[in-house]
């Protein structure tokens, strides 16, 4: 994992390809909890598989920005990986583009 300011207010997460056994987002859940309001870029270009724990902890920090004013996007997911969020319809949830540049300009621009 790996975590990156682009800005004061925004941040870049790489998530690692084991991010689950590792309990990358945990991690990450916290972190924010303490650092408090930015933007956050999830990269999943380096994650293979998602699963339901996974999905549990997006909800998690999903609600860490409801009713503020910055955003959670997730960048780089596979083909696999997107089309196993439309199954369960949390591309309806969260902000999915298709790299991290396309995600900066999402935060940028509303």
């Amino acid at each position: 994992m790996g975590i990156h300011d682009w800005s004061d207010d925004i941040k870049l997460v790489r998530l690692s390809r084991n991010q689950q056994e590792e309990g990358e987002l945990q991690s990450i859940i916290e972190m924010l909890r303490e650092q408090g309001d930015c933007s956050v870029v999830l990269d999943f270009s380096g994650v293979e598989f998602v699963g339901c724990a996974l999905f549990t902890q997006l909800l998690e920090l999903r609600q860490l920005w409801q009713g503020g004013s910055h955003k959670l996007v997730l960048s780089g997911l596979s083909l696999s990986a997107r089309s196993v969020f439309e199954t369960v319809r949390l591309h309806e949830v969260f902000d999915l583009v298709d790299n991290t540049r396309l995600a900066l300009d999402h935060i940028q621009t509303g």
